[in-house]
Order: structure tokens, then C-alpha cells, then sequence
């Protein structure tokens, strides 16, 4: 595995969704596809689940440093945990589902990044009310939220499905692909 260049994809992620992001939402609502998310489904069907899980865990604190709270009083502030949970759990779950997809398919790495967008999503609005119910200044509304990333997950999924063109031949060329769709012997010790 080149960790360089898996580095180099996850920045060109994060740096999608600081900016395209907003240019790709759905009118005013919020609703907008996640870059992030497809690229952890990415690294979930790939990498090895040990290896897949720090990924995660990593991309998640990036994001939750990168992306401000809505406070009441009109300050933004940041939180380390609500994107990384999100996507450690999202994580798990598509660590769950590999062995039922196939992992070349486009249309099941849609379906997988539409998984970790509404998993992650919903898990950060769970730890965000928690949140709010300690300090209790967060400026959102958790229904309004939750709506607005199970909708931002079907929207994920689409552009999955699109990304999927690119990334499934990327596992090849930076070595985080298996040799062969039958594993078996050392390297399916290594998937768990």
C-alpha cells in the first residue's frame, strides 16, 4: 500500500468538501453530496479492516477540525468526535457488508457510499445532541438535521456512483486492492 498516495487522495476529499460542496447543494436546505464519505467507503472495501479503521478514525478528526459547530451567540466552534464516531461507525458498517458486494461494482459502491453518509450523518447528529443536552448551545435544529443528511446520503450515493469510475481502478494503482477477488490463505488474515 502506498500511504503517500492514499494520504493524497483523503486531502483532495477533504478539499472537495470544503468547496465543492456548497457549489453542488440542492437549493438553500443544505443538501449536498459528501466527498469524504465516498472516499472512507472506498477505503472500507479495500484496506485491510484494521487499517480501514484508523483511516476512518483519522478522516474523521480532519473533519471535525475543519468543520464548525453552530453555537448560539453566532460563534462557530469545533469539536473533536462527532465526524470521527461518525465515520468509525460507518466504517463498521460497510466492514460488514464487503463480504455481501461485489467491490467492483459501481452501483454497489453508490449504494456503500450512500451507507456512510447517512450512518455518519445520523451519528453525528446523536453526538451533537448529546452535546446539547450538557451545554445546551447549539443553534439547530437534531430533525432538520437528521432530515438534511439522510437526504445529503442519497445525494452521496449518486455521486458515489460517479466517483466510482475513478476510485475502483485508484485501489489498483496505489496497491490497496487485492489481487484477486478469490482470497484466501495470508491476505484474507490480513482483510479482518
Amino acid at each position: 500500500m502506498n500511504g503517500l498516495a492514499l494520504t493524497l487522495v483523503v486531502w483532495a476529499a477533504l478539499g472537495l468538501e470544503l468547496s465543492l460542496r456548497r457549489v453542488l447543494a440542492l437549493g438553500d436546505g443544505g443538501i449536498a453530496p459528501s466527498f469524504v464519505a465516498c472516499v472512507v467507503a472506498w477505503m472500507a472495501v479495500f484496506l485491510p479492516a484494521k487499517q480501514a479503521r484508523w483511516w476512518a478514525l483519522g478522516v474523521g478528526l480532519v473533519l471535525d477540525l475543519l468543520s464548525p459547530l453552530p453555537l448560539s451567540g453566532g460563534f462557530a466552534g469545533h469539536a473533536a468526535g462527532p465526524w470521527a464516531l461518525g465515520l468509525l461507525a460507518a466504517n463498521e458498517i460497510v466492514l460488514a457488508l464487503r463480504p455481501m458486494v461485489m467491490r467492483r461494482s459501481p452501483v454497489a459502491f453508490g449504494f456503500l457510499a450512500a451507507v456512510v453518509g447517512a450512518s455518519a450523518g445520523l451519528v453525528v447528529v446523536f453526538v451533537m445532541v448529546l452535546r446539547g443536552a450538557l451545554f445546551d448551545d447549539l443553534a439547530w435544529s437534531p430533525a432538520r438535521e437528521a432530515w438534511v443528511r439522510i437526504a445529503s446520503s442519497l445525494y452521496t450515493g449518486v455521486v458515489g456512483l460517479l466517483l466510482s469510475f475513478g476510485l475502483l481502478p485508484l485501489a489498483d494503482l496505489i496497491g490497496i486492492a487485492p489481487a484477486s477477488p478469490l482470497i484466501s490463505g495470508r491476505a484474507a488474515r490480513n482483510m479482518q
